[in-house]
């Protein structure tokens, strides 16, 4: 990336270092590192596309461009600038506002979303406020890369396509070919009027160069977030699609030159046509070629795209759901009239008993006849139909007969490959689950237990504590087998595994190591905590109703529980279950139904 300098004024860098810190994250006990270029931060110096530094904790400071308010309603997430370059600041966890014009501080990992490098902050501090910084002339093709990536940059070209759903999206031309998207978030798209950017007048906007989406984009890459009416200027009005020509022309001259002219309009046509069909095929094609999103999602990025690219002027997308009515699940439209209109026209699904003659005929009587009605392939999933309203619109020529049917198949085929992974997804999540839990009693087994120690154990011993063994066995068990049968005993297994997970916490993991004895990994928990928690397992068991087992309601269920505490009794993971475990023997030779500590007397009740 290269650099675009940022000068930020005497005053501001003075109010800068004065200005104490506003708020910051609570809880945040990591180091702060020093504050660095944000170039330096994401710099790629072997050229791979992965900064040097991804995975790495940094500090950067710079003046916000775009604040959290104006780009997510429920994540948060700021775009800033300092002399050197700019980047997104992204976290889950909500925080104050922070406006446009603010100087921060924030230190975080670097990391990647769609490429784009993203410092995803665990500290924020505003700590004053400066002059945005001027933007720089650029032309739009630099800003369709990563050379101003979230920068202030100013372009100029013409008016295309508005879409106007939540958020807006207004595409401009260059003058060498080039397209750029504006985006205006969804808490800004109200202060435009946007018949002041008829489609071919020619703009100068202001904006900020990113990777930043809310939603699938109809042309994907970069784009310019736009939050400020003040931010578009109209250089120019449409050009008029005609020229007059002279009055003093002769006769056969004016022939043979409109002859010409219409030879010539009649092939830049043909080759307006297929540039229009190629670049839609190409849009859809990377429209799909991301696996995420579910079926509405999937038949919103092709409806927005045939409408974007100028295919048809409306299209929608119906599918059937699980009690046979058809649903529009995806729908778009070139205008915010045609657009309304759709929505009003689609509200409601259309009933099972109204598709006897075929969804053409049921959206017809709707009032929304069609030009085109084709249905989207599908082996085991759900029936769909693709659609064109007419919408004043006659009829359909070559060129979008055979991009309908493209997006049709492609269409299809995103939703058939959504469906196979939704399969395998579950079906290995399920092998996964028997892999890792114990049959009998549902809860994780030995192997779980090893593969959750080796990330558990280098975190607890980075903190310095925070982690618990309890060893549990069940008392005088070979008693319940030989007297009441195995499946009796199985009972009891399960019951008490039962317990056990209820009365554990969501942090908690209980484990079945075999027979009757079990163990509970305690975290975030201090050695007073874990006898807490230890005696509350003890309570839990010795409740157990056997009565409504079918077993002797005189005869009581007890466990006896060691306890070892990391960073107390040792820090590694075998050397603490078998603390634990000699703890445990010490708890059965006091009595039973008791907790012991690791080198620790018995505590509890017999």
């Amino acid at each position: 990336m290269m650099a675009n300098p940022l000068r930020l004024p005497t005053l501001a860098l003075l109010a800068l270092a004065a200005a104490g810190p506003v708020r910051a994250q609570p809880g945040a006990a990591q180091s702060v590192p020093p504050v660095l270029p944000i170039a330096e931060v994401v710099a790629d110096r072997d050229a791979d596309t992965i900064p040097d530094g991804l995975n790495r904790r940094f500090s950067v400071r710079g003046v916000t461009l775009v604040g959290n308010r104006a780009l997510q309603a429920q994540n948060y997430q700021l775009l800033v600038q300092d002399e050197s370059g700019g980047l997104s600041l992204y976290t889950r966890s909500q925080q104050a506002d922070v406006e446009a014009g603010q100087v921060v501080e924030a230190s975080g990992t670097l990391g990647q979303f769609r490429g784009a490098p993203q410092l995803f902050i665990d500290r924020l501090e505003v700590v004053g406020e400066a002059p945005l910084p001027a933007p720089r002339a650029v032309p739009l093709a630099e800003v369709d890369s990563w050379q101003h990536l979230g920068r202030r940059v100013r372009v100029e070209g013409l008016a295309g396509p508005l879409s106007l759903e939540g958020y807006g999206r207004l595409r401009i031309d260059g003058d060498d070919g080039t397209t750029l998207s504006l985006y205006i978030p969804q808490a800004a798209v109200d202060r435009f009027d946007w018949s002041l950017y008829p489609r071919g007048a020619r703009l100068e906007v202001t904006g900020v160069s990113s990777l930043y989406k809310e939603t699938w984009p109809y042309d994907g890459g970069f784009q310019l977030v736009v939050t400020s009416p003040e931010d578009i200027r109209v250089l120019a009005p449409p050009t008029p699609p005609w020229v007059r020509w002279g009055l003093y022309a002769s006769l056969p001259a004016a022939a043979l030159v409109a002859l010409s002219l219409l030879v010539f309009a009649s092939m830049q046509r043909k080759q307006r046509l297929r540039q229009q069909e190629l670049a839609t095929l190409g849009a859809l094609s990377t429209a799909f070629a991301e696996p995420e999103g579910d079926a509405a999602q999937l038949s919103r990025r092709a409806c927005e795209t045939l409408s974007a690219y100028g295919v048809t002027s409306a299209v929608c997308v119906h599918l059937v759901g699980e009690d046979g009515a058809l649903v529009c699940v995806a729908r778009s439209a070139d205008t915010g009239e045609r657009q309304q209109a759709l929505d009003r026209l689609l509200a409601a699904p259309i009933e099972a008993d109204d598709l006897a003659d075929g969804p053409a005929e049921a959206l017809a009587r709707a009032g929304l006849p069609t030009l085109a009605c084709h249905p989207l392939p599908a082996s085991e999933g759900r029936p769909g139909w693709l659609s064109v309203p007419s919408m004043g619109q006659q009829r359909l020529n070559a060129m979008q007969q055979r991009v309908l049917l493209a997006a049709v198949k492609l269409l299809g085929l995103a939703l058939e490959n959504r469906r196979i992974r939704e399969q395998a997804e579950r079906e290995r999540a399920a092998l996964h689950r028997l892999a890792v839990t114990d049959e009998l009693t549902g809860l994780y087994n030995r192997r779980f237990l090893d593969e959750y120690l080796r990330m558990q154990v280098p975190v607890a011993r980075r903190r310095g504590s925070g982690l618990a063994f309890l060893s549990i066995d069940i008392d005088h068990f070979k008693s319940i087998n030989d007297r009441f049968g195995h499946p009796a005993g199985d009972a009891v297994l399960r019951h008490v595994a039962a317990a056990l997970r209820a009365a554990s916490r969501s942090s908690d993991l209980p484990v079945r190591m075999g027979g009757e004895e079990f163990l509970v990994v305690a975290a975030e928990a201090d050695l007073e905590g874990t006898i807490e928690l230890a005696e509350r397992l003890r309570r839990a068991v010795e409740s157990i109703d056997l009565g409504a087992l079918g077993i002797d309601p005189g005869l009581r269920v007890t466990v006896s529980i060691g306890v070892a505490q990391f960073g107390v009794h040792g820090e590694e993971s075998e050397g603490l279950i078998q603390a634990s475990d000699e703890a445990l023997y010490e708890a059965k030779r006091g009595g039973r139904n008791r907790v012991a500590v690791a080198g620790a007397r018995a505590a509890g009740t017999g």
